[in-house]
């Protein structure tokens, strides 16, 4: 029975379940500051961040106040290997969030592959995203691919693991204001259950319209004043503001082990909800207190040891006398004495929504830090009517208490989730002074030059003011965690004058003598560092300093990484990938010239902008924009598989690959084959022999896309007709003649010429759906019965809104499609028809303004409608629209979406099989 074993075991799980998780980096951009630094300058100071809000027209001549984020539009999407086009198509949200995220790794100073190493989590919340709006606004230029997970919720968390190779739990939500306390309390969870040994916890807000703004001024739920009064006597409403913050968990042995400072320790993090209270909206004290008490009472907290509460804060009457009465109650519980201060950041930065408990996080952990608890501001003073019992608000600055040993942060969500947490605070960590006399060597690196250059700024900031004695440190935290940028300049030094002087020599090198391994180094005594130094300089990943060494020196906190950012946003200048003007076929001498104005075109780069040195992963190519690359490229590409592709480290390399694929004499043009392919829109593929069934795809997806019922279809003994659609797998799309009656044309020779004009059962999915109800109601008599998968009569404007989630439904289904697909290749790429950007917003154009609502009754067709009620696009409104139809029933799958014939393959052959071989007599 193993028993030794499962003993063994078990008290493994115990002790990990046990052992504290502690908090070991932090980063934020929060309104007013773009770091952890400037943020506690703006605490201390009582500086209220928010103003009135002028980004958009329609409220600059109001009243409202906000407290937003500069230059929200800009982004380093070359860092983070996106291209422009997709750069464009994303929520901001997402972009602040990466860039953020990257200022975590900084400050905690792991390298990322040893977070890969310990399969960290990523556990993020977001607002819903109110960007998509913006795209459906301009859908010439903004409908792509890269839209859907552009502006996928769950995209917020799974970019992350993406970028930085991260395997462990990846997880998005959404619990309004308490948000990132849930998200922090799944992560520790995930860390205790030993599913992860890191974990990285994130919250954003970003407003890309006015509707947060315009919903809360309705509900009159705005502050009048402009000004978040937490506590005073003019609290009148809350300010809606942007942010984003980030932090690193770890347990405490790990944190010991990597050297890393901890910044507190995570004693007690709980949830709870309000259940039915007021109103939905209305928060209860009750519910807090209990939640309060009862965290307090499992983990052991005693509240005479609790020098500080961070309390949710959001400056309304009715909220602040709730939440004071919920804590006052929860304290009293343990009947003891307590002395505790009171505090809010929101009365400086304004409420950043489900990023708030994180900003409140993290100014707790600055007051740990600077063992100081910043003044409340106040806008004239205290609300008189709050019981605060034991509590006290300070307008002045105070020192942290010496006998109290933790601090609380609150978090209430506004549909009544509740979060509350205690963070221990830490134990200075002790310093083992060191007397090496140099010199040191100082690392800098960026991925840019213009971000190299600021990166040597940064350090020379640093450097103002720091003693000699402070050098060996401040090689330490250059050194250790360093990234592999690709520019990388290394400096030794033994003074902080020879230092800086030499930064400033660099600071006025040309760009064009800043490259890969630049350095001016000194003899360094210890050989070790040295050859660490130049394999460092060589490219190779690998901190300059080992754990142990580090740890001995006090951290000096550097400034995040200096992004290099350029505007991107709906609107802007779009590069749209387009055929090319006809031309004949590359020669092996032009296979370069043409794959490099190719790949600026479909990205959108300045062609001078893209360095053949380096690989496609580095411009932002993912598999469906590489399959259209391809589609471009003539006869040798189309010898070669997408994911092969990506092995190849440089363009110069796949460029000499595909001339070698180039075939010897002289074959046709790229005006040839686009001619060839262009002389009927719509191409067809059929497979076996027997009776006729046409199968219409949704939109930009392949013959793939019905795998599942390909090898059922033909064991009955049917022959199978699929089309591909105009500007799908790089056929052309012929803008001037492009409408709904030219496809259906289309299908209607195709049966009259091909199937001799019998009538034919046809199964629509989708698009695919619309199309068979135009053909019925243009030739009904073609048509012997109708199957419609995930269809709709009419969408309206908003069809790009709707099918932003598609996306995520296909991933939610990956652990069963992979079983099906070829592991090597995304769901995507292998079921997908690569359809251009602006083919794309030529069809959702089309969609948005079809309506088939009057016709329905007159379609006589026999008809099965297949609806998941998990369907993001299709709801329980447009099926029953589509019962109008006279003829026809509805199967309905609870658990299902968008993908029926994919994901439940199964029972809908069945259902198709029945419904296509029953003819009518």
């Amino acid at each position: 029975m193993h028993t030794d074993e499962t003993h063994n075991m078990t008290a493994h799980l115990k002790s990990q379940s046990a052992e504290k998780v502690v908090i070991v980096g932090a980063a934020c951009r929060l309104p007013g500051s773009d770091s952890l630094s400037t943020y506690w300058r703006n605490l201390m100071a009582g500086q209220r961040c928010v103003a009135p809000v002028t980004r958009w027209e329609s409220l600059r001549e109001t009243a409202v106040h906000g407290g937003l984020l500069e230059h929200v539009d800009e982004f380093d999407a070359g860092f983070f290997r996106i291209s422009p086009n997709e750069a464009r198509c994303m929520d901001p949200q997402q972009r602040l969030l990466m860039e953020t995220v990257q200022h975590l790794m900084d400050n905690c100073g792991v390298p990322v592959q040893t977070l890969r190493d310990l399969q960290c989590g990523v556990f993020c919340t977001g607002l819903p995203g109110d960007y998509k709006f913006l795209l459906a606004q301009e859908p010439e230029s903004a409908f792509s691919s890269h839209s859907f997970l552009g502006n996928a919720t769950s995209s917020l968390a799974g970019r992350v693991s993406y970028f930085y190779d991260f395997h462990g739990p990846s997880v998005s939500l959404d619990t309004a204001c308490s948000s990132s306390l849930t998200a922090l309390q799944i992560a520790v969870s995930q860390l205790r259950a030993g599913e992860c040994e890191s974990a990285l916890v994130a919250g954003v807000s970003v407003f890309a319209t006015p509707e947060v703004f315009e919903f809360a001024q309705r509900s009159n739920m705005l502050s009048a004043r402009g000004h978040c009064d937490a506590f005073g006597d003019e609290a009148d409403g809350f300010v809606p503001s942007e942010g984003v913050a980030a932090i690193m968990l770890m347990s405490a042995s790990k944190a010991r082990e990597l050297g890393l400072d901890v910044l507190a320790s995570i004693e007690a993090i709980s949830l709870n909800h309000d259940g039915m209270s007021n109103g939905m909206m209305a928060p209860n004290s009750q519910a807090q207190a209990a939640l309060i008490a009862s965290s307090y009472e499992r983990c052991g907290i005693e509240v005479g040891r609790i020098g500080y509460v961070e309390a949710h804060g959001t400056g309304t009457r009715l909220g602040d006398s709730i939440e004071v009465a919920g804590l006052v109650n929860g304290f009293r519980a343990q009947a003891q004495p307590y002395d505790t201060y009171l505090g809010a950041s929101k009365s400086v930065i304004g409420h950043t929504l489900v990023c708030s408990g994180l900003a409140s996080l993290i100014k707790t952990l600055l007051i740990f830090r600077h063992s100081t608890i910043p003044g409340q501001p106040l806008a004239r003073s205290l609300n008189t009517a709050l019981d605060l019992d034991r509590f006290k608000v300070s307008e002045q600055a105070v020192p942290w208490p010496s006998d109290k040993a933790y601090a609380c942060v609150s978090a209430f969500g506004f549909t009544g989730s509740n979060a509350h947490l205690v963070l221990g605070k830490p134990e200075p960590r002790k310093i083992d002074p060191q007397n090496s006399p140099g010199p040191w060597a100082f690392l800098i690196s960026a991925q840019s030059s213009p971000s190299l250059y600021e990166r040597i700024r940064q350090v020379l900031g640093v450097l103002d003011g720091l003693p000699d004695d402070q050098l060996a440190a401040l090689s330490v935290a250059l050194g250790k965690g360093s990234q592999p940028y690709r520019l990388r300049l290394a400096v030794t030094a033994s003074t902080r004058l020879s230092l800086v002087t030499q930064l400033q020599q660099w600071l006025a090198t040309p760009t064009e003598q800043l490259g890969v391994g630049c350095s001016k180094v000194e003899v360094l005594p210890d050989t070790v560092l040295a050859e660490r130094l130049q394999r460092w300089l060589a490219g190779i990943d690998l901190p300059l300093y080992d754990i142990g060494h580090a740890a001995r020196y006090p951290r000096i906190e550097l400034p995040g990484y200096p992004f290099d950012r350029k505007p991107y946003w709906v609107g802007t200048e779009l590069i749209v990938a387009q055929a090319p003007v006809a031309a004949s076929s590359p020669r092996r001498s032009s296979v370069l010239d043409t794959l490099k104005s190719d790949l600026a075109r479909l990205l959108g780069f300045e062609q001078a902008d893209i360095d053949t040195s380096r690989s496609l992963r580095d411009y932002g190519v993912d598999s469906i924009s590489l399959i259209e690359l391809l589609s471009q490229l003539g006869a040798g590409a189309s010898r070669m598989q997408p994911h092969d592709v990506f092995d190849f480290a440089s363009i110069v390399a796949l460029a000499q690959a595909l001339e070698e694929l180039q075939p010897v004499s002289s074959a046709a043009s790229r005006e040839d084959a686009v001619t060839s392919v262009s002389r009927s829109p719509m191409t067809w593929t059929q497979i076996g022999q027997g009776r006729a069934i046409v199968l219409l795809p949704p939109l930009n997806m392949s013959a793939q896309a019905w795998m599942q019922q390909v090898n059922v279809l033909r064991r009955q003994g049917f022959a199978l007709h699929i089309p591909s659609y105009p500007g799908h797998q790089g056929t052309p799309l012929d803008e001037g003649r492009f409408s709904l009656e030219g496809l259906v044309l289309e299908i209607e020779a195709y049966i009259n010429e091909q199937l001799e004009g019998h009538p034919v059962p046809v199964v629509g999915w989708s698009l695919g759906g619309c199309l068979a109800l135009a053909l019925c109601r243009r030739a009904p008599a073609m048509v012997e019965s109708m199957i419609l998968i995930s269809t709709a009569a009419c969408f309206g404007d908003d069809i790009f809104g709707k099918t932003i989630e598609l996306n995520a439904e296909l991933q939610a289904h990956a652990d069963y499609l992979d079983i099906l697909l070829e592991p090597r290749q995304s769901i995507a790429e292998q079921v997908g028809a690569g359809a251009s950007m602006s083919a794309l917003s030529r069809y959702y154009q089309m969609l948005g303004q079809l309506d088939f609502s009057a016709q329905l009754p007159g379609i006589a067709v026999r008809t099965l409608i297949v609806h998941g009620q998990q369907d993001v696009v299709i709801g329980g409104a447009d099926v029953t629209l589509l019962q109008r139809l006279p003829n026809a029933r509805l199967e309905v799958f609870a658990d299902q979406g968008h993908f029926i014939p994919l994901t439940a393959a199964r029972r809908f052959n069945e259902l198709m099989l029945d419904f296509v071989q029953a003819r009518q007599p």
